[in-house]
């Protein structure tokens, strides 16, 4: 394995076993604040089905397995195919929706017992006859993002050789400081992941026949922690350069790489640009130092989308893709080196083919690697001497002319074996082009928003940042940091106002604020944890207004109609009417006795928009109530009018 290679995180010895059994009476009680999924004694496989993977999967409820302790036998049963020489995916996915959506920053522990047919197959000797790992992660209920629960073995939870044949009870920490703390509260999908192993039908790595196993009590345990986490640690920096920023966020994975994707609906190749030459370029204006951060990487993916399973949002690309051309610039050992690689025909494997491996004095600057036609280029840089590079005429001709194809520009983590020397640490691009007859970009990242001039994909909501030109500072906070609101005043003893934040991202374990310039010669900023105390309710025509005597401004639509629906939105807010993050459920009553009203739902992020129908002529009101946590104070909007 080279180091250039994506390592899947259960490649780990067996011995690392996390499995914590439970005692013969099947473990810890559950109580009644304790978040039940499954205990399968209801007849049926409880939601659960396949999502992601090519391998045959089938689900269903199984009377004759049991680990209890529900009132009735059952088990969900789990059987998949891992055949190598029949299907090339190594995983198999299967989640269920939780409804109403789980605050799962509540919770501090998942248990689920699990159980493998003594028949299924095992890893191969280097996993010492062991089942593998097993992967929980959760996503929001529109089924975005995908995040570890937990950092252990990088978020997997190892099933050992003790499971085949016996039930084995398994309680996985979950890991609350991880960078996906708006999922975690908003979680509405949850589900585990399955690995085969690699390798191919010819020399396998891992499980390469039938698994079948049995799963029972899944449940989260309750946060049991008495004393409450401490306040975030704040920090201030001064802002690098604005453009597009890509951060090392993920402690766990040493290579983990990100960047952004062209639109997909377009030929980026070179050879489909219709005439020469054909250019891309990047321009780095900031990056880690070499000696702090050797193996750190910038990149230019150029994919053949045609056999590449389109996924142009996938950061391992170079990995996953069997046709790629590649441009990277990397911190070695005393200086920096530059490299042209490619490969065809060969996926789930490094670029080894190097026309070009040069030394190079500085990393900062534009890069650019020009095609003079199908298989001859030039590779340029800050103070590199212009080198040539030739490609076989076959590979280019059969696997670089694609109909669709797409650009990453990325950095990689590439650091040593959970080392963590690049954990955190990130480069920006100021500039990205493509100058070719019909897939040209020019884009130097100065807009508001990252896809101002163009439809970028990134392959990472956190780790894939566009930093907008007038960013002076970065407000940082540590996480966990649930409720807490960064402050600013020009002395120290006040008085304190809301800071002038443009975004927040979250990335490389803290909460980011982007702050434009600072009036004035001096700033202080605090955070400040506003607690969720009471509902508002804000009718249509209405906006909110924090930290103002009424919390809001405007008045109710006047062309409300009776029978005709309208939107009232509903936010947690604490005594000054800010926002606060929350997850309880509402339920919204009316004076109006005919009106159609909404299904108890839950709120996302502390807020949530209504569909709502008065059903008769006067002057009504609605109600927000919640029905999650009795203590916060009820909200009656303001008095409708219907004709």
């Amino acid at each position: 394995m080279t180091r250039y290679q994506k390592q899947s995180a259960w490649l780990r010895p067996a011995v690392a076993v996390l499995a914590i059994a439970w005692a013969a009476c099947q473990g810890q009680a559950q109580t009644a604040d304790d978040f039940i999924v499954n205990q399968f004694d209801d007849g049926s496989t409880g939601g659960w089905a396949p999502n992601y993977g090519a391998a045959p999967m089938t689900i269903e409820f199984d009377p004759n397995e049991d680990r209890g302790p529900g009132a009735s036998p059952g088990a969900l049963k789990c059987t998949i195919n891992f055949d190598l020489c029949t299907y090339s995916d190594n995983s198999r996915d299967f989640e269920r929706s939780i409804t109403p959506t789980l605050d799962l920053t509540k919770y501090t522990k998942l248990h689920f017992s699990m159980k493998v047919d003594p028949s299924s197959s095992h890893l191969s000797d280097w996993g010492a006859g062991a089942f593998g790992n097993v992967r929980p992660h959760i996503r929001l209920a529109s089924w975005g993002g995908d995040s570890n629960l937990g950092s252990d073995g990088g978020g997997n939870q190892w099933v050992g050789t003790d499971a085949y044949g016996q039930w084995v009870d398994y309680a996985y920490n979950i890991d609350q400081t991880l960078d996906n703390l708006a999922t975690r509260q908003a979680m509405g999908v949850w589900g585990y992941q399955i690995w085969s192993g690699w390798g191919t039908c010819a020399a396998p790595i891992g499980h390469t026949n039938t698994v079948i196993f049995w799963l029972d009590n899944i449940w989260f345990e309750l946060n049991t922690n008495t004393a409450p986490p401490p306040p975030p640690v704040l920090t201030l920096e001064k802002a690098g350069p604005p453009g597009l920023e890509v951060i090392m966020d993920d402690k766990t994975d040493q290579w983990q790489r990100n960047a952004i994707s062209t639109p997909t609906a377009n030929s980026y190749i070179w050879t489909a640009e219709g005439s020469y030459p054909v250019t891309y370029s990047c321009t780095i204006a900031n990056f880690p130092d070499k000696t702090a951060h050797p193996g750190f990487e910038a990149h230019m993916y150029i994919v053949n989308g045609d056999t590449s399973g389109g996924n142009a949002l996938n950061g391992a690309t170079d990995w996953n893709s069997p046709d790629i051309f590649i441009f990277r610039v990397e911190n070695v050992a005393g200086g920096a080196m530059a490299q042209i690689q490619w490969k065809t025909n060969y996926a789930a494997a490094n670029a080894t083919n190097i026309p070009v491996v040069v030394t190079v004095p500085n990393i900062l600057g534009t890069w650019s690697v020009t095609f003079n036609d199908s298989t001859h280029g030039t590779l340029t840089g800050p103070g590199l001497t212009a080198t040539n590079f030739t490609l076989p005429d076959d590979a280019v001709a059969n696997n670089f002319t694609a109909n669709s194809s797409y650009v990453q520009f990325g950095m990689f983590k590439n650091d040593g074996a959970n080392d963590g020397h690049n954990n955190n640490a990130y480069g920006t691009f100021s500039r990205v082009q493509i100058v070719g007859a019909t897939a040209s970009i020019d884009d130097n990242f100065h807009g508001p928003v990252l896809t101002n001039n163009y439809a970028w994909g990134t392959t990472s909501a956190s780790a894939v940042q566009h930093i907008p030109s007038g960013t002076q500072w970065l407000v940082n906070s540590t996480v966990p940091a649930a409720g807490f609101n960064v402050e600013t005043a020009a002395a120290v003893t006040g008085p304190w106002a809301p800071a002038n934040v443009t975004r927040t991202y979250q990335g490389g374990g803290n909460i980011h604020s982007i702050i434009p310039q600072i009036a004035g010669n001096a700033a202080f900023f605090r955070t400040v944890k506003r607690p969720f105390v009471q509902l508002q309710a804000l009718v249509q025509g209405e906006t909110a207004a924090p930290n103002t005597v009424s919390g809001k401004t405007g008045t109710p639509d006047p062309t409300i109609v009776a029978g005709v629906p309208f939107n009232i939105t509903v936010n947690a807010v604490d005594q000054n009417w800010n926002v606060v993050p929350s997850s309880d459920t509402v339920t919204i009553t009316s004076t109006d006795a005919t009106a159609s009203l909404p299904a108890d739902a839950s709120l996302v992020g502390g807020s949530r928009t209504y569909s709502v129908t008065l059903n008769s002529s006067g002057s009504y009101t609605f109600t927000a109530t919640d029905v999650t946590d009795g203590t916060k104070t009820a909200s009656t909007s303001s008095s409708i009018t219907v004709p």
